[in-house]
């Protein structure tokens, strides 16, 4: 039985090193997406700004509906009341004209303890208002449309500054590296130039300058390992890690171009970026406003129906009523104060109707500068890769004479120099290129890149 338990202990440890856990993959780019939507706090409320615009607006669709209401009330004498009636107080006369006085005497009364009550169910519907309940329950509708997009567009927003954080955190990586590699040259450099000075083929000034370049290569990469732990913090804020937490991502394949036009590109931006589509909701929101506004010109007419049971004096023990009425109700004079409020949302419309324009001509730059950018940035790309290509060519030249006699250390340091440089210039290249065309997405109001596409081509 030992040998059997021992076996599949064996098994599971086996199992366990062959197939890696969750946590030892990577995150990919995708997976820093979904995370960072589900746990950001700004998505979060801007959902519950959608929520209590959804119950405002089914608020308001209730107003459209009879209202049922019981009321009541209940009175209780703690003592008795009197009241004194004086004599010949009331009078009366009989056919033949004789008047009779009474009471005969002063007489006290007295009205024993008792309870009263009043109490019944009623229904009142709205009958008119002017305007005032259907176009408010549209504005409502309309709110709660806006705070769709705004949910939207805080999502939207999201995913740009989560994309841009998670390729800072690659870049980062990426040039420590680089860093790494430049401080390994140097190192091995500084070993062969000690060798060389003890054989009296180097000075000592060569010496120091490689002591020197090497000192300010470990400060470039003290630097670059700075900056991967504060690109790795800005990221994990975005998913709503610890900020000290280790990040372990996937790299980003380079994509292919853009599969849409500049014209495509603003044609899209107008119907799918959610802030235009929140202030077209806004500018509806205020176009019903100012009906709302307009409704006070209008009598308000309700009508309804009533049904109580009381008991309220001595004569009148638990009677029951109901009653249908209808009630009318009409500002008539207000000193213009009815004026001001329409003319106050007339403002509002036109404010609304500016704000729609003055964004959609700034969501045309947008993506117009979005997409020079990305054009721009993809010929670097192909600039830097043959800076390198040059810079490898001429350090592998310089060694060949360093080694032969005919180039000094300084050429060499100088030649890895340019290497090193244009190493970080290729890599940022790409980096820029994709930041451009999450950028130009961004910009579109549309993250995803096969989404993108569909839509370019329904266009």
């Amino acid at each position: 039985m030992k040998w059997i338990v021992s076996s599949i202990l064996c098994l599971f440890i086996s199992i366990g090193l062959i197939v890696p856990s969750p946590s030892a993959l990577g995150l990919t780019l995708q997976e820093a997406r979904e995370e960072a939507v589900k746990a950001y706090w700004g998505v979060k409320i801007a959902h519950e700004q959608f929520i209590e615009a959804e119950s405002e607006r089914k608020e308001h669709f209730t107003d459209l509906f009879p209202k049922l209401n019981l009321d009541g009330n209940l009175t209780s004498y703690n003592k008795p009341s009197e009241f004194l009636l004086s004599q010949g107080e009331f009078s009366t006369s009989n056919l033949l004209g004789n008047t009779f006085s009474f009471p005969a005497e002063d007489t006290l009364i007295s009205i024993t303890n008792r309870t009263t009550y009043q109490f019944g169910p009623s229904l009142e519907q709205p009958v008119f208002a002017g305007g005032r309940l259907y176009f408010g329950f549209r504005q409502s509708q309309a709110m709660e449309e806006e705070a769709n997009w705004n949910e939207k567009q805080a999502v939207n927003d999201l995913l740009f500054d989560v994309e841009k954080a998670y390729l800072g955190v690659l870049q980062a990586v990426a040039e420590k590296k680089v860093a790494e590699k430049d401080l390994e040259y140097f190192k091995k450099l500084r070993s062969d130039v000690e060798q060389k000075f003890k054989a009296g083929r180097n000075t000592l000034d060569d010496v120091l300058k490689v002591e020197l370049k090497e000192a300010k290569s470990e400060q470039n990469l003290l630097s670059a390992t700075s900056e991967v732990q504060i690109k790795n913090g800005q990221f994990n804020l975005l998913i709503v890690r610890p900020v000290d937490a280790s990040a372990s991502l996937e790299p980003v394949p380079d994509l292919p171009p853009v599969a849409i036009d500049l014209i495509g590109a603003l044609s899209l931006a107008q119907s799918h970026r959610p802030d235009l589509q929140e202030a077209l909701a806004s500018f509806n929101a205020a176009g019903f406003s100012r009906r709302v506004a307009e409704s006070s010109y209008y009598p308000q007419v309700n009508t309804g129906a009533k049904w109580y049971r009381q008991d309220v004096s001595p004569s009148q023990v638990d009677q029951q009523r109901w009653l249908i009425f209808l009630t009318a109700d009409w500002n008539v004079w207000e000193w213009g104060g009815t004026n001001q409020r329409v003319e106050q949302a007339n403002a509002n419309l036109r404010r609304a109707d500016f704000e729609v324009q003055q964004l959609s001509d700034r969501i045309q730059l947008d993506v117009h500068q979005a997409w020079l950018k990305l054009d721009e940035s993809e010929k670097q790309i192909q600039v830097a890769a043959s800076a390198v290509e040059h810079a490898k060519e001429d350090l592998r030249v310089v060694e060949l004479g360093y080694h032969g006699g005919v180039k000094t250390i300084t050429d060499l340091i100088e030649a890895e120099a340019v290497l090193s440089q244009a190493e970080l210039a290729d890599l940022r290249a790409h980096f820029t290129a994709q930041i451009a065309r999450a950028t130009l997405r961004h910009s579109i109001g549309i993250m995803d890149e096969e989404s993108i596409a569909r839509a370019g081509g329904s266009n």
